[in-house]
C-alpha cells in the first residue's frame, strides 16, 4: 500500500517515467572543490522513492514543481513547490514522489566529512519556504558552457546561505544539553521554557522555527535518538534502555521507536548488526 513506511534498507527506485538529470564531481571537478559529492534535477513520478538509513553527507532538496512526501517522525509529510528540506548526515531519510502526480526538484549532496560549523537537529531533516526554482537554476548552470567554477561555487553559496538559518539558538541548545542529561526526568513545557528563559509560546516558536517541531516533540526525538545509539552499540535489552532514557515500558518505547524510524528496534538492531557484519 502506498501509504506504507519504506523497507529498512537503502533503496533508490526511480521508475520509468521519471526523468533524472545528475552532475556528478567526477563530471565537474569544481563540485569536489566545494565539497559536493554530486547534484541533480529530477521530473519524478511515481513508484520513485529514495531511502537512506543513515545519510553520509548533508544533503539539500528543493520542490519547483509537483509535490513530494518526505518521512518525518514517523509521517509522510508534503514536500510542496516552494519548500526546501535540509538533511544532516547520519539521520534516516526517505522521501518519494506522491501518488497521481510528477515531482519536480533539484538536490545537491556533499562528500561525507564536509564541516558546516552549524548547529543542526541531528535527529530528522527539517523544511522551511524558499524559492525551489533558485536551487534548480543553479543546478543547471553546470550543464551549461559558461563558467563551470562560478556554477559549482554559487551552488555552494546557495545552500550554505539556506543553512545558515539553523544556527541554533543559544537558549535551546542549554535546554536541549540538560535534557540529554537527564532524559527520564520529567520535562513539562513551563520546565523547558524556564531553562530557555522564555516564555512557554516564545519557546514554541523558536522551536518551530529551527527544529520544525513542538518543545516536547523534539524531547521525545532526543530520547529515542539516544536510545537508537544504545540498541545499535549495546545488548541492553529493550526493557532496560526505556527505562535509561524516560521512554515508559518496552511496548511503550517499541511503539513510540517505530512511530519515529519507521521499524522496530529489534529490526534496528538487526540491521546495524548487518551492517556493521558486511
Amino acid at each position: 500500500m502506498w501509504h506504507q513506511l519504506p523497507p529498512l534498507c537503502d533503496l533508490h527506485r526511480e521508475g520509468g517515467e521519471s526523468v533524472i538529470r545528475h552532475f556528478t564531481a567526477a563530471d565537474h571537478p569544481s563540485l569536489a572543490e566545494v565539497g559536493v559529492s554530486h547534484a541533480g534535477i529530477a521530473d519524478a513520478a511515481p513508484p520513485y522513492c529514495m531511502v537512506r538509513t543513515q545519510l553520509e553527507g548533508l544533503y539539500c532538496l528543493s520542490t519547483f514543481s509537483g509535490n513530494g512526501e518526505v518521512l518525518m517522525d514517523g509521517k509522510w509529510r508534503p514536500l510542496t513547490a516552494g519548500t526546501t528540506l535540509l538533511a544532516p548526515p547520519g539521520v534516516w531519510l526517505a522521501f518519494r514522489a506522491v501518488k497521481g502526480e510528477r515531482w519536480g526538484f533539484a538536490w545537491v549532496r556533499y562528500e561525507p566529512g564536509v564541516q558546516w560549523n552549524l548547529e543542526l537537529p541531528e535527529t530528522a531533516p527539517v523544511i522551511a519556504a524558499t524559492p525551489g526554482v533558485a536551487l534548480r537554476g543553479l543546478v543547471e548552470a553546470l550543464a551549461g558552457r559558461g563558467d563551470a567554477d562560478g556554477a559549482a561555487g554559487a551552488l555552494h553559496a546557495h545552500v550554505k546561505q539556506f543553512a545558515e538559518r539553523w544556527r541554533t539558538d543559544h537558549r535551546l541548545r542549554a535546554v536541549w544539553q540538560a535534557v540529554l542529561n537527564e532524559p527520564t526526568a520529567d520535562w513539562p513545557l513551563d520546565r523547558l521554557a524556564a531553562l530557555a528563559g522564555c516564555s512557554p509560546e516564545h519557546l514554541r516558536r523558536l522551536c518551530q522555527k529551527h527544529l520544525g517541531r513542538s518543545p516536547v516533540q523534539q524531547v521525545t526525538a532526543l530520547r529515542l535518538r539516544e536510545a537508537a545509539r544504545l540498541v545499535c552499540t549495546t545488548d541492553e535489552t529493550f526493557e532496560v534502555i526505556a527505562a535509561r532514557m524516560g521512554c515508559g515500558t518496552a511496548w511503550d518505547f517499541s511503539r513510540s521507536f517505530k512511530r519515529w524510524a519507521g521499524f522496530s528496534p529489534a529490526e534496528y538492531r538487526a540491521r546495524a548488526r548487518l551492517l556493521r557484519i558486511s
